[in-house]
């Protein structure tokens, strides 16, 4: 539940707004000429995803409900950033920066994330349980 909330907060949602204005491919240079408030964003994403990566890795969160949760969310911040990351990785001679977050997005393509329907669509037809 703490990790639903956390996708809640005016920060995250601060943070994806900004991220979302990004073009596909942009540089570690382009991204740090538009102002720090850019970096600050991808790290505050960074932290959400690295830390759900792990906790669905550790088998404590079920990918089925990350995926359904942040997965249209985490894939296209990612599309944004790879280059960044990798660039960074290099720079800061850090290899595992965002591996956690590189984990989960891996795992969601393998699962079909990419290519998923909204749930409008595929659960149109749900009947509230019998209890």
């Amino acid at each position: 539940m703490e990790c639903v909330r956390s996708f809640e907060d005016k920060e995250f949602t601060e943070a994806y707004r900004l991220l979302t204005t990004l073009k596909p491919e942009q540089t570690k240079e382009e991204i740090n000429a538009l102002s720090d408030e850019y970096e600050v964003a991808a790290l505050r994403a960074e932290m959400k995803f690295e830390t759900i990566g792990l906790l669905v890795y550790k088998g404590v969160v079920p990918i089925d409900a990350m995926e359904d949760l942040v997965g249209d969310v985490a894939l296209p911040i990612w599309n944004l950033l790879e280059k960044w990351v990798s660039e960074t990785r290099i720079d800061r001679s850090h290899p595992t920066f965002w591996e956690w977050y590189r984990w989960l997005v891996d795992r969601l393509i393998e699962r079909g994330e990419s290519n998923r329907l909204p749930a409008y669509e595929t659960c149109k037809n749900w009947k509230s349980p019998s209890f």
